[in-house]
């Protein structure tokens, strides 16, 4: 970290991922990106013991396994609040991805290949089951080697487009100021994104002083 970088805690990295939930605008740090994703782990985690420790109790204290105690019925709570959860954190987390991408020069669609990338393959290889089961042929055809590697091969595929978004996440962010904005490290960046507009008005009206000025030097 620089002496004059601007220091963000995980706390209030988690608070600007909320705040900035529908923002698909402007620049997002590392630290914006990754902290919410520890947080979420930590979440999941955390429910998932509890649903472990809930069951365990549960069925212990039944005298058989047919008859489970009312406490049983806070699985599927805990299950459905997981569900609603990564429901309310699916727009923001696809917006701070979007911004992160910017953040290191690239345009936010490139988010879209390790969502689209793995239904695209899936698709594939549900459409070639579906050829080859209804093949007569297929008899003859399943022993083939290029059929039986195949779906290892979109399976690496996946695997790799997952480790290049990894990777592409976790660069640092691209020094002074791009096309989305600002560097959010600088200590002059604002906590909310500009949007576009208000940074092409801002640009305009520098261009305006700057011209006014170069107008009143010339007069001189």
């Amino acid at each position: 970290m620089t002496m004059h970088e601007k220091q963000m805690g995980a706390w209030e990295a988690y608070k600007r991922y909320w705040k900035n939930g529908v923002t698909f605008e402007g620049r997002a740090r590392r630290k914006e990106y990754w902290m919410p994703q520890l947080f979420h782990l930590l979440f999941s985690l955390i429910a998932a013991a509890l649903m472990a420790i809930i069951a365990a109790v549960v069925f212990s204290m039944s005298s058989s396994p047919d008859e489970v105690g009312p406490g049983i019925v806070l699985l599927p709570l805990i299950y459905f609040g997981i569900i609603l959860f990564s429901l309310a954190t699916y727009i923001p987390t696809l917006a701070v991805s979007v911004r992160r991408m910017h953040d290191i020069g690239k345009s936010g669609w490139w988010v879209l290949l390790p969502i689209v990338g793995p239904f695209v393959i899936g698709s594939a290889m549900m459409i070639l089951n579906v050829i080859l089961l209804s093949s007569s042929s297929y008899q003859e055809i399943a022993p083939s080697p290029v059929v039986m590697i195949l779906p290892a091969i979109m399976v690496l595929i996946m695997l790799g487009i997952s480790i290049w978004f990894l990777v592409l996440t976790v660069q640092d962010s691209q020094p002074g100021t791009n096309k989305w904005g600002m560097n959010p490290k600088d200590p002059k960046s604002p906590d909310r994104p500009m949007n576009m507009l208000t940074m092409e008005q801002e640009r305009r009206m520098h261009e305006f002083y700057r011209q006014q000025e170069r107008e009143e030097r010339s007069l001189y």
